[in-house]
């Protein structure tokens, strides 16, 4: 039995549980800031069959697919964000999606590492953006909801130097998505301390995100 067989046992049961056959699922492993889009498929190599069944597609922490091209569109999410897209492509067919919010692809906007015609902005932006021009999307029809998200109290963080917290979460504090519990005084410049309790607003980075992709849209 290797590391993942008790989660795709788990997997296989819901799907039973939910009536839907092993084949009709599209799992996307969430372990990369892919853009994918389900009318793609055929061109993406690292598309597999899981011995359970489902197919799987690695690397995305970004998918849509029009209504009807998946039966089902899954992915598997620890301590991270879910958004959810909605909107109708150039012929008004429905397009959904989700986004994977993750401290890996959030960054505060002065370390923004996602570019689009120039522009360095956030990966909600930069998928959302992929999303309109590859569908022909209105942006008027588009709706995102956030499904889910970590609140700082659950994302608990320890750092004994500056640098350290800027390879972890770059851009964070400067934005004030990173606040010291354990000494609320504590200002920039000021000595780090490696027993400090850091609440870092993942859910607050993700809702910002939100808005300021929906503002450009």
């Amino acid at each position: 039995m290797n590391d993942r067989t008790c989660a795709d046992i788990n997997l296989h049961l819901s799907l039973q549980g939910l009536g839907l056959r092993p084949e009709e699922v599209l799992m996307i492993g969430v372990t990369g800031n892919d853009v994918g889009f389900a009318d793609k498929l055929d061109e993406y190599d690292k598309l597999s069959d899981n011995p359970y069944g489902w197919r799987e597609l690695p690397g995305y922490n970004a998918f849509f697919a029009r209504q009807g091209e998946v039966e089902a569109l899954g992915r598997r999410l620890a301590d991270c964000g879910d958004v959810n897209f909605e909107f109708k492509d150039r012929e008004g067919k429905p397009v959904f999606e989700f986004e994977h919010g993750t401290r890996t692809d959030m960054f505060g906007s002065n370390q923004y590492a996602f570019e689009k015609d120039g522009e360095k902005m956030s990966f909600t932006e930069y998928s959302l953006r992929e999303a309109i021009e590859h569908y022909g999307a209105e942006p008027a029809s588009i709706h995102i909801k956030l499904a889910a998200a970590i609140q700082g109290h659950n994302f608990v963080k320890h750092f004994d130097g500056r640098e350290k917290m800027e390879e972890h979460i770059p851009g964070w504090y400067d934005d004030g998505f990173v606040k010291n519990i354990s000494n609320p005084t504590w200002q920039s410049g000021d000595p780090m301390k490696l027993e400090d309790t850091w609440h870092a607003d993942s859910r607050g980075m993700i809702i910002r995100d939100i808005k300021g992709a929906m503002s450009k849209s």
